[in-house]
């Protein structure tokens, strides 16, 4: 068997088509996943703010009424209300002194009215302030707004916090997820692809090697099977085409060369015998001998003419 002569270096054609075919599919995987993560994110952080103004909303329409009456029983029992919701943490309503006049969900630590006044102070008016822990992730988020009557005064602010971290942990969950069924893929895709493209590719490639590997070391009978109409089923054809002329030509010159050793033999026998036997033979003899070394010259000039039209017929330089 003949040994192959390509001995290339790097990665296959079939690991380059499947890695850049894999490398597509996770980018546009990437792409998706991106975007998936980006739109669920801001969903739950506009739906985390869109609750926390609806509820600052409320208790601003119950604590201005309630200021203005100084009867606290209504605001009282809806920040009773609020308080049942595991999603605020707190909610603070202050007069305009500062002074607390309803609560819910109170923590321990720093008081109410401190915690309050503190972070509507910062604030400076109406302000949504997201509140870290010591790992910069955001745990909470702190709605401040000032009550304001029809005629635009303040008469009190509304402090409300908002758990985020069940937020928080689901996004996390969610990136995680993302990440590891983008691995997932990945590694799928990949091996996918390449035993796809090794079945289509890779095996016909193999195969068409193989035989150029046997027509370079003169070996014209070997015919590849057409197993596709793709455009390596086409060029299998056009290989096997390719071969079969190259069997005729070679035959051709062989049969030529067949003639032009026989004719020359020919020759140098009737020569021999002339030369030999020149002084003994009769001139009638001579005479025939002459003719056929005549005639085969002739005839062997025919074939190198043929030989030559047929070596025209070749491109050999650029």
């Amino acid at each position: 068997m003949a040994k192959s002569w390509y001995k290339g270096g790097g990665f296959s054609l079939t690991f380059r088509l499947s890695l850049g075919l894999t490398l597509i599919i996770t980018l546009l995987m990437g792409v998706v996943g991106f975007s998936t993560y980006i739109r669920e994110r801001d969903a739950f952080i506009n739906g985390v703010v869109g609750r926390g103004w609806a509820t600052i909303r409320l208790i601003n329409t119950v604590a201005l009424e309630a200021i203005r009456s100084g009867n606290y029983v209504l605001l009282n029992q809806v920040m009773k209300n609020i308080e049942e919701d595991a999603s605020i943490l707190e909610a603070v309503v202050l007069n305009e002194n500062g002074d607390t006049v309803a609560s819910s969900g109170i923590a321990g630590g720093v008081s109410t009215k401190d915690k309050a006044a503190d972070i509507i102070d910062r604030a400076g008016g109406k302000k949504l302030t997201p509140i870290k822990d010591e790992s910069g992730r955001v745990t909470a988020v702190a709605f401040t707004s000032p009550i304001v009557d029809s005629g635009g005064k303040a008469v009190g602010r509304t402090y409300v916090l908002m758990d985020f971290r069940l937020v928080e942990s689901y996004l996390r969950q969610t990136a995680y997820s993302i990440i590891f069924n983008f691995v997932l893929a990945t590694l799928a895709g990949l091996l996918l692809a390449r035993l796809i493209i090794i079945r289509a590719v890779g095996r016909p490639i193999k195969e068409l090697l193989l035989a150029t590997e046997r027509v370079a070391v003169g070996d014209f009978s070997y015919k590849l099977p057409v197993g596709n109409r793709d455009e390596l089923g086409r060029l299998t054809t056009a290989f096997n085409v390719m071969v079969k002329e190259l069997g005729v030509l070679f035959n051709t010159i062989k049969e030529k060369v067949g003639d032009m050793c026989s004719t020359s033999n020919l020759i140098a026998k009737h020569s021999e015998a002339f030369e030999k036997d020149a002084g003994e033979l009769e001139a009638a003899r001579r005479s025939e001998l002459l003719k056929e070394i005549n005639s085969c010259a002739r005839r062997l000039a025919r074939m190198c003419d043929q030989l030559n039209s047929l070596v025209l017929q070749f491109k050999t330089e650029a």
